[in-house]
């Protein structure tokens, strides 16, 4: 009976602390900025992919700069990020590479 016990709670906490962070969709109630043009600068080596910048939400909009990145691996695509707008308000999309 004892180990049994010991068993579901450890199921109940565990449920608890994991399932909880599985999606997070935030809304926000303002339509992002325009992007900012950004200068890219040089190239850091062979490979690289630029990055752009985005628009992020804090209570206010922020810029996040674009940046260099290497793919994760060989042949690697970066789809940029990207707000769509819906019944709630503006959603962010991050980017991700393929």
């Amino acid at each position: 009976m004892r180990c049994r016990l010991w068993a579901t709670s450890l199921l109940l906490i565990s449920t608890a602390l994991f399932g909880t962070g599985c999606v997070a969709t935030m809304w926000v109630p303002a339509e992002p900025p325009g992007a900012l043009v950004e200068v890219e600068g040089g190239v850091p080596g062979p490979g690289y992919v630029w990055i752009d910048g985005y628009w992020e939400w804090h209570d206010r909009w922020v810029w996040q700069r674009g940046h260099w990145a290497k793919p994760p691996h060989p042949g690697g695509r970066w789809e940029r990020g990207r707000w769509d707008h819906g019944r709630r308000g503006w959603r962010w999309h991050p980017g991700r590479w393929h």
